[in-house]
């Protein structure tokens, strides 16, 4: 049985999570994987941190821990006339 979109979902961003809380993770092999992935796939996965910049720059609460990122996403949103990618 294939797990629903939204399990899927809320699974891969406990994966990201998870990866990103861990202080020494290994950001160049997680990169360089994205980078063999196939073209499209690549190109969704740029959209989709697109998505996350979007959003954060819509952000009204912040704290410390996240101010500094909910404020650069919003100078990279002012910025750039457009995040949109098509989907090829």
């Amino acid at each position: 049985m294939q797990p629903k979109r939204e399990d899927r979902a809320k699974e891969a961003a406990d994966s990201i999570m998870l990866f990103v809380n861990d202080m020494n993770g290994d950001v160049e092999t997680f990169l360089t994987e994205i980078s063999k992935g196939h073209r499209t796939l690549q190109q969704s996965f740029t959209r989709l941190c697109f998505r996350w910049i979007e959003k954060n720059a819509k952000t009204k609460t912040c704290d410390l821990r996240n101010s500094a990122s909910i404020e650069k996403c919003k100078e990279i949103v002012e910025k750039v006339d457009s995040l949109y990618l098509p989907l090829v």
